[in-house]
């Protein structure tokens, strides 16, 4: 029971960091890249080769990439014993 809690928290937190660091991260980069709206333009403008910001992009992608895998991991460690947990999971992950 305590292992399960455990994941549990891990899954909450990795979901509240991923989506906080999403919000944060399109607007500190839209403050480092002149002209760049966060609001109307994607991260992906901002992943070009040549960016200034080329790097830290990538970078976030690989932290986005860990805490969206983290939290599909949680997620079908607490739905294991259904069916559908599988298929959800795979679901979150593509």
């Amino acid at each position: 029971m305590k292992r399960k809690i455990i994941i549990l928290w891990l899954g909450i937190i990795s979901y509240w960091l991923f989506f906080i660091l999403e919000i944060v991260t399109d607007i500190w980069f839209g403050s480092k890249f002149p002209g760049y709206n966060w609001k109307t333009q994607s991260l992906s403008f901002l992943g070009q080769n040549g960016s200034p910001l080329e790097q830290w992009v990538l970078v976030w992608g690989v932290v986005f990439t860990t805490l969206i895998t983290l939290f599909a991991y949680t997620f079908y460690q607490i739905n294991k014993p259904k069916k559908w947990a599988i298929i959800a999971t795979v679901f979150l992950i593509t």
